[in-house]
């Protein structure tokens, strides 16, 4: 057994580099949580909803969050770390001793082996299940209240169903004193329904001025949820949208029945490529494949391409950073720990702004592949972090990566 046994030299390095990788991850997930934390503060105190529900929201968050934020702090710790021990001249004695770059880098190596494999578990199998209980939660809020997660001048899934989708757009929300309620006002709501080529299009327009949740009871005890909508008209099209049918109701009122929440809240909808398995995912994208190619299937395909490849591309980030963050240690002779953190900063922005750049203009666009659209950050961070630790240490080839977990 003691030749699985990590070297003492490997044990040195690797201390230096686990207290910044937990402070590191704790920061970044705390630094993205905050965009998404004040949403969800804000449906917990405008919107009144429980404080179970904001804790499983919050809960689940986080849990996809770790999926970005783990390869973020990699980078970061290592650049610290390697950093450090460089200012304090421990990096210059062990290289005096004989230890080459290669076999300092080794312990990181190693730990990003089991990274990138522990995040590829993690990938496919925790994280579409937690976009999949945040989804269920959405609905749950939505089919319960469908005023707590709508927001004014933005464009709402009101329900998502396999034939038909609702959408609602409200101009201003007023709530109401003593009764507690939320009036909208300049409602449109459209419904989107399948066609037969699988493509949804528009095929009912409801405008109103305004409209207000209400719950209707009936004699046999049975109740419904609805959005009772006052002063406004319906406009109704026919399957090929070659005509259409205006009914109004400026004068009266119209019920809109809400999803009931049993139906509605455990459901996912076609495009959820994020709730999906890794299984369901590939068979999703075999039938999107098999139908008739028109720019909106196009754009749905390669939605769940690009779904499929941040699967393999995120859990590879871990090991591209420690490549580049290695040899910026190195580089980063005198600054000590400051000076990484804002390489890392810097570092990690060029990386996510060009993984955003080439998924939504490029691979969603068409401009790209789905593959290389995704792959696009982790390529150009590993030639740039090979090229920089050519450079940086003199000896270290390219060949030595394959060399690199030999024992010596």
């Amino acid at each position: 057994m003691s030749r699985f046994k990590p070297a003492i030299i490997s044990r040195y390095i690797f201390k230096h580099f686990v207290s910044p990788f937990a402070v590191a991850s704790m920061f970044f997930t705390f630094i993205i949580m905050v965009f998404y934390l004040k949403e969800i503060i804000r449906l917990a105190i405008q919107k009144s909803i429980p404080f179970s529900i904001v804790g499983k929201l919050v809960y689940y968050s986080t849990g996809w969050t770790l999926a970005m934020t783990l390869p973020m702090a990699a980078l970061m710790a290592v650049i610290m770390a390697v950093g450090g021990m460089n200012a304090d001249s421990e990096i210059i004695a062990m290289r005096a001793g004989g230890i080459t770059y290669p076999r300092i880098f080794r312990p990181y190596l190693w730990f990003g082996a089991f990274m990138t494999l522990g995040m590829f578990w993690y990938n496919h199998v925790i994280i579409p299940d937690c976009f999949a209980e945040m989804r269920k939660l959405t609905n749950h809020i939505l089919s319960a209240d469908p005023t707590m997660v709508i927001s004014e001048n933005q464009f709402t899934m009101l329900d998502d169903g396999d034939d038909a989708k609702r959408i609602i757009f409200v101009e201003k929300m007023e709530k109401r004193g003593k009764e507690k309620s939320t009036l909208l006002h300049n409602v449109q709501i459209r419904t989107m329904s399948k066609m037969e080529n699988g493509i949804f299009k528009v095929s009912e327009t409801i405008l109103a001025r305004n409209g207000i949740k209400v719950v209707k009871n009936y004699p046999d005890g049975r109740y419904q949820k609805a959005l009772r909508l006052y002063k406004g008209y319906v406009v109704t099209s026919n399957s090929d949208q070659t005509t259409s049918q205006r009914i109004d109701f400026q004068e009266g009122h119209m019920d809109l029945h809400l999803t009931d929440d049993d139906a509605f809240k455990g459901k996912l909808g076609n495009d959820d490529f994020g709730a999906f398995t890794t299984g369901k995912l590939f068979d999703r994208i075999s039938e999107i494949s098999a139908q008739n190619e028109d720019d909106l299937q196009k754009d749905l395909l390669a939605r769940a391409k690009i779904e499929m490849h941040k699967r393999f591309a995120l859990p590879f980030a871990t090991i591209v950073f420690l490549f580049l963050g290695f040899p910026l240690g190195i580089a980063n002779r005198r600054s000590g720990k400051g000076m990484g953190f804002g390489l890392s900063i810097a570092f990690i922005f060029m990386y996510f702004a060009l993984f955003l750049f080439a998924n939504t203009i490029g691979g969603a666009k068409g401009f790209l592949s789905p593959f290389f659209a995704v792959w696009l950050g982790n390529i150009v961070t590993f030639l740039t972090g090979a090229y920089i630790f050519v450079k940086r240490t003199g000896d270290f080839e390219l060949k030595d990566i394959l060399l690199i977990f030999r024992k010596k």
